[in-house]
């Protein structure tokens, strides 16, 4: 797992830079998408998850939704929340995101091999929300950033014309968040799913589309 992760980080590396290049033609794409209608729409969906987490800590404070559920609500929607916000970032904000996200993998990279087992989970989970690794293959089968940094990975798999892996890693689908069903005793091609806990949960790998196959398949 420590093996594949580090050659996840090296993929998703950048040169400092390409930083600037790679913020113009992200705050480009982002100017292009954002109409007034999209923008109205991103506005009005960050209105609805706010009172989504509203809704959810009355039922949770009147003992009708447990801590995991509530934690989990809570967790979707302020996710859902900074992605959204991140589609509206001006310039300056898109340079500091990936200019952050470039420091935090340079950081991974140099430090990875000598961190102990404590520090690598916290280098991980600076940046990472879920990784999946496969046990039959052993290679990572998905991955996650962080909400502020989901664009970082739009915009480095486009500056290497990259459509669905980067150097073999399958790229996320977009909006597709990861569940965890099942177990590994139960499903022979399960996965584990590394999450920014030190908790490691059995999850069977997404659904093969195809696209997942071909970027595995590379290596």
């Amino acid at each position: 797992v420590e093996r594949e992760f580090a050659r996840l980080v090296g993929a998703l590396a950048i040169k400092p830079e390409t930083a600037p290049s790679m913020a113009e033609i992200l705050t480009q794409m982002n100017q292009q998408n954002l109409t007034h209608d999209r923008k109205a729409e991103i506005l009005s969906e960050i209105g609805l998850c706010k009172q989504k987490i509203q809704n959810a800590e009355k039922l949770f404070l009147m003992a009708r939704m447990d801590e995991t559920a509530f934690r989990r609500h809570l967790e979707e929607n302020e996710h859902q929340i900074a992605r959204l916000q991140s589609e509206m970032s001006d310039e300056a904000q898109i340079r500091q995101m990936i200019e952050l996200t470039a420091n935090l993998l340079a950081d991974m990279g140099s430090r990875w091999e000598e961190a102990n087992n404590e520090d690598k989970q916290a280098l991980a989970q600076t940046l990472f929300s879920e990784i999946v690794f496969d046990l039959d293959t052993h290679q990572i089968t998905g991955f996650t950033l962080k909400p502020w940094a989901e664009q970082f990975l739009q915009i480095r798999a486009a500056y290497d014309g990259a459509v669905s892996c980067l150097e073999g890693f399958p790229l996320p689908a977009e909006r597709t968040m990861y569940t965890a069903t099942g177990s590994a005793s139960q499903n022979p091609d399960a996965g584990i799913k590394i999450t920014p806990t030190t908790q490691i949960t059995a999850k069977p790998p997404p659904q093969n589309t195809g696209r997942g196959t071909s970027c595995l398949s590379s290596q």
